[in-house]
């Protein structure tokens, strides 16, 4: 047979708490309570503990170079090609970088691509070698060569240094793309991704160019400052001077910083003699303030000075094992080194975090009461003992049975004086609205209960306690109701005195009520433990 709904579903349990006044504790607990709403406000405003972070990935990432505009690539009016002499720079008394002329280099060597990395040359120290067998008496070099002995053979060298025309005009064309992991709000995850050159409803990406890293400044690469997928589809491009200029660079910007400090240098170099290294980095998220539902692109872009080299040799004759003549230009290079990465973070609604944080809050929410509590029953010495006593309440079954029954006797002798007026021993509802009428004076002078009101909480009152429905309460009923908010009800002392009552397994175990009472078989009296107050 199941239980009825209302058995199931009538009460709720909550934890009974004691209030001690004491004001220095009481500025205690405040105060920790203070530093816990704090730290949990922290935790919940700072950290946005109800959301799950996860991190993308690059996808489909790709960076190469075309050639800039006719009019860009051609100028001569620029510093390096009409006064390069100017940009001249004495490192030390023996080392100067100062070259005459620019020229524009072939297309296969106007950069060298590696992966996700590339090198621009800007400053070019080229030696044209042309190299025979034996000594160096017996040699004539060509026009300008000169002769340069080695240990088998002789070389005629020929110098040639020069700045590399307008290489800033140069266009740098990115595509990108990421691939992440979406996290539902039960903390699923399936794979998603998006690039900047495919049409996706769900995950166009809009990109954006920022000035030395700050969000909230624009920087304008090839005439735009923002690149929606509309716009990004031929690639997010720009010449290098404009990629430059937003890592806060120019070549032909001073940089004290990579001076040498030796003796005899004059000045300090230009970006466009020692080159520079530019990092490109993609930033994905979703969270974030722009006026877009998507993914958004943040492009960072720093810029370096530094001395930035690369060298390479082309060769016109190789050397053999039956022929050691060779024919050889080896360049030394300094340029400008692109590399492109990505990273971020996506956040995505966690109800899993949010169901923890609500947890973990409430656990510090309660630790001030816990620590204050620990400190008023134990650390304050005889108040602690008073608060213990009154916080902590030690139950014994046994030593409870006296306490009963003198509370029993005493409802008993109440029920006496109450029907004793009226001589018939029983307790009606005349008897109870008179002695109600008594109790509830205060009431009815201030007005808050009128006669009519008392006569109707008699009734229900004397109903309630009159369980068998004979119009009058018996001592039983009485005594019942006196009864109702103890822990041990008359039944169970009763019970526990019935020597044919037949107890579970388990409370044979663990009961020890049976053996505080237990007779004397010799006189069948039983001799409990003294009670102490």
């Amino acid at each position: 047979m199941g239980l009825p709904l209302g058995f199931l579903c009538d009460s709720i349990t909550i934890e009974k708490s004691l209030s001690i006044k004491n004001q220095r504790l009481g500025l205690v607990f405040r105060i920790l309570q203070i530093a816990a709403v704090f730290l949990v406000a922290v935790q919940i405003a700072v950290s946005r503990a109800w959301t799950t972070t996860t991190i993308p990935v690059s996808y489909g990432l790709e960076m190469w170079s075309v050639p800039g505009t006719p009019a860009a690539a051609d100028d001569m009016a620029v510093d390096h090609c009409s006064k390069p002499l100017s940009l001249e720079y004495v490192y030390n008394e023996n080392t100067t970088y100062g070259p005459t002329s620019c020229k524009r280099l072939a297309l296969a060597e106007a950069y060298n691509k590696n992966g996700p990395n590339m090198f621009f040359p800007i400053h070019v120290e080229d030696t044209y070698v042309d190299a025979k067998k034996g000594k160096c008496a017996g040699v004539t070099c060509p026009g300008k060569s000169v002769k340069v002995e080695q240990r088998t053979t002789c070389e005629c060298q020929e110098k040639d240094t020069y700045f590399v025309q307008n290489p800033e005009a140069n266009v740098l064309v990115i595509n990108h793309g990421f691939s992440v992991d979406k996290v539902d709000m039960y903390g699923g995850k399936k794979k998603d991704h998006g690039r900047s050159v495919k049409e996706s409803d769900e995950n166009e990406i809009l990109t954006i160019v920022t000035m030395n890293g700050k969000r909230d400044v624009r920087c304008e690469v090839g005439g735009r400052k923002e690149w929606p997928l509309s716009a990004a589809k031929q690639g997010i491009q720009g010449p290098l001077e404009d990629w430059m200029a937003c890592g806060g660079m120019a070549l032909d910007d001073s940089v004290p910083t990579s001076k040498s400090f030796m003796k005899g240098e004059v000045g300090a170099p230009r970006a466009r003699i020692l080159g520079l290294n530019m990092q490109i980095s993609l930033i994905y998220t979703n969270n974030h303030d722009e006026e877009h539902e998507g993914a958004v692109c943040y492009i960072e872009v720093i810029a370096l000075p530094l001395w930035n080299s690369h060298n390479a040799i082309a060769w016109t004759q190789v050397p053999t094992m039956y022929n050691p003549d060779s024919s050889f230009r080896s360049r030394y290079q300094f340029g400008i080194s692109v590399s492109l990465q990505a990273s971020g973070s996506f956040k995505w609604f966690d109800l899993n975090a949010l169901v923890l944080i609500i947890t973990s809050s409430l656990v510090l929410l309660k630790l001030p009461g816990t620590i204050v509590q620990l400190l008023a029953t134990n650390c304050v010495g005889r108040l602690s003992k008073i608060y213990s006593a009154v916080a902590v309440e030690s139950f014994s079954i046994v030593d409870r049975f006296h306490g009963l029954a003198a509370r029993l006797l005493g409802h008993k002798m109440s029920y006496e004086a109450l029907t004793a007026d009226k001589g018939k021993g029983k307790f009606s509802q005349e008897t109870m609205l008179e002695n109600l009428t008594e109790v509830l004076a205060d009431e009815a002078k201030a007005g808050i209960l009128q006669e009519s009101e008392i006569q109707k909480m008699s009734h229900f009152l004397h109903a309630q306690m009159d369980t068998a429905g004979s119009q009058t309460v018996s001592l039983q009923e009485f005594l019942q109701a006196s009864n109702n908010n103890e822990a041990i009800k008359m039944t169970d002392l009763s019970s526990f005195f019935d020597d044919d009552f037949k107890m579970s397994i388990l409370e044979r175990i663990f009961g020890d009520v049976a053996s505080g009472i237990k007779s004397d078989p010799s006189n069948g009296k039983v001799a409990p433990s003294p009670v102490v107050p």
